[in-house]
């Protein structure tokens, strides 16, 4: 039986590839890190919450607490580089998109331009009101890992405070 030939692919179909494989990578990596973080810390307040019930021995509450808060510390610096390898992907299928002359449609950016056309409806939404602004990734990651920074942060202050060793 014979194969038919396939077409070799064009210098700009195997650099999307690869620029779209390597987005995939690193969008994908970013959400498992940070599903991981939230499981994380949610072993850590249960924990907290399980020695504040059971424990007579409180001194190791103040320790998760500040561990929940230097883990927050730690997954929100891996998020901020996760997040520079998915903006490099971002930028590099910008500049492939930006290679056709793909014009602009009802004064946006074409819809196959995908990422410019997200940069332009992002530009011009309001951040405010919270229930209708512009919330991005990096905006809620950030508000989760400082609610549970400062909620760690709290809870290890409060803990020597209240139960000193």
């Amino acid at each position: 039986m014979v194969e038919p030939e396939s077409k070799p692919k064009s210098l700009d179909e195997t650099f999307r590839d690869y620029v779209w494989g390597y987005f995939e990578l690193h969008a994908d990596q970013r959400l498992k890190a940070f599903q991981f973080y939230i499981s994380l810390s949610t072993a850590l307040v249960g924990g907290f919450l399980l020695l504040l019930r059971y424990d007579q021995n409180h001194k190791w509450m103040s320790l998760l607490g500040f561990l929940l808060a230097f883990l927050s510390f730690v997954f929100w610096k891996l998020d901020h580089r996760t997040k520079r390898l998915v903006k490099n992907a971002e930028d590099a299928l910008k500049f492939l998109d930006a290679q056709h002359d793909l014009p602009d449609v009802d004064g946006m950016p074409h819809p196959l331009r995908i990422f410019t056309r997200d940069d332009y409806v992002a530009q011009n939404a309001d951040l405010w009101p919270l229930s209708t602004g512009h919330f991005s990734y990096s905006r809620c990651f950030k508000w989760v890992f400082v609610a549970f920074a400062l909620l760690g942060l709290g809870a290890g202050i409060a803990c020597l405070i209240l139960f000193p060793v």
